[in-house]
């Protein structure tokens, strides 16, 4: 997807991704914007389900931007920024949200589980997972492929003698990279890791943002403001 026009949806947005996107007068910027806090916001609506083939499903979702340097991947540590104050909320309850692509399986396992099953991961460098994939006893595709269908995951770890089982996971996933690092994570198609993900092809900007002299389109002031918005979403739906 690379010809996505968020001015035709835009005022119909929910308020908070409204507030997001006004940040930006740039549509791309917009665009990057809208569709990384989606994946970034699908980690923090437990309570919201639907019903797909007759199987219970949330709405967390996997993405993957594509672009190579200055197309603006750089925007989505702001994806990761909106939900920080709600990861330290749950952290402050010996739980939390964000979970590092550089990890191997057995830590994977143990966050995702002492996070209650919930996680998003956000890395603007993918070779970030698939180096990981690559050491030995880092290879969690297993599990991302399954967490995708909320489908249940387990471990054994015979040194420590534990067990971890993990019931109904919903894990969110918003990556980005450049077109050679792309295959480096998807050796193939047939893994089905691949066709869990969303792809968003980011345009390549032919000019010069000068952002020593421009004033940053979403400042801490404003960045506060939706992390505290959020927040309080949040604690609402858990309630």
């Amino acid at each position: 997807m690379s010809d996505f026009d968020i001015s035709k949806c835009e005022s119909e947005l929910p308020s908070l991704l409204q507030i997001i996107t006004s940040q930006y007068s740039d549509e791309e910027a917009k665009n990057i914007m809208l569709l990384g806090s989606l994946v970034s916001l699908s980690s923090v609506l437990p309570n919201y389900t639907g019903s797909y083939g007759g199987e219970e499903i949330y709405p967390n979702l996997y993405s993957f931007f594509i672009g190579n340097a200055a197309t603006g991947k750089g925007k989505l540590i702001k994806c990761s920024k909106i939900v920080s104050l709600v990861d330290k909320y749950l952290k402050d309850k010996d739980s939390g949200l964000l979970i590092p692509g550089n990890i191997t399986y057995p830590g994977f396992m143990q966050l995702l589980n002492a996070y209650g099953g919930n996680g998003l991961i956000i890395e603007t460098e993918s070779d970030c997972i698939s180096d990981s994939f690559a050491k030995e006893h880092g290879n969690y595709s297993e599990l991302l492929r399954k967490a995708f269908h909320h489908e249940n995951v387990s471990s054994y770890r015979k040194g420590e003698k534990e067990f971890i089982g993990i019931d109904n996971p919903k894990l969110s996933i918003l990556i980005s990279g450049t077109p050679e690092q792309v295959p480096r994570l998807f050796k193939n198609g047939e893994d089905g890791l691949f066709s869990r993900f969303m792809f968003y092809q980011l345009k390549l900007n032919p000019g010069w943002d000068n952002s020593i002299l421009s004033k940053s389109p979403f400042d801490e002031s404003s960045l506060n403001k939706i992390q505290l918005s959020l927040l309080e979403m949040f604690k609402y739906m858990t309630s």
